[in-house]
């Protein structure tokens, strides 16, 4: 579950930074800038236990 949420944040991130200017950026345009976004979505995904939805509702059910 956690990969898919990270990749699909990251996919929506990166189009909405991005839009369209994707179609006509040179390689790696922007690889200084988005991985800045990178680096801290992998942080937040691998270690805030409120990335995962489903475990982050289980704990609220249970207090």
């Amino acid at each position: 579950r956690i990969p898919f949420a990270f990749l699909e944040d990251i996919h929506s991130r990166f189009v909405k930074t991005y839009g369209r200017a994707v179609h006509s950026a040179l390689p790696y345009a922007m690889n200084d800038e988005f991985s800045r976004v990178l680096s801290q979505q992998m942080d937040y995904y691998s270690n805030d236990p409120n990335a995962d939805r489903i475990n982050r509702m289980r704990g609220e059910m249970n207090q």
